[in-house]
């Protein structure tokens, strides 16, 4: 299995680039996992939200 760290601060446009880019892999969806650290400070926008069938937000 493959892990993909995703270090997010305060850039919703780019974490949603960078998660559709990493949605349209071709690799099976049971070989990789995307892990997105949000460190959230101050007034941190809440504008991503999870839109891909692999998205498990929550889980």
């Amino acid at each position: 299995m493959i892990s993909v760290v995703i270090p997010h601060l305060n850039q919703p446009d780019a974490l949603e680039a960078c998660l559709r880019s990493l949605d349209a892999q071709t690799l099976a969806r049971d070989a990789f996992e995307i892990i997105v650290v949000d460190k959230r400070l101050g007034n941190a926008p809440n504008g991503c939200r999870c839109r891909s069938s692999r998205c498990t937000a929550g889980a």
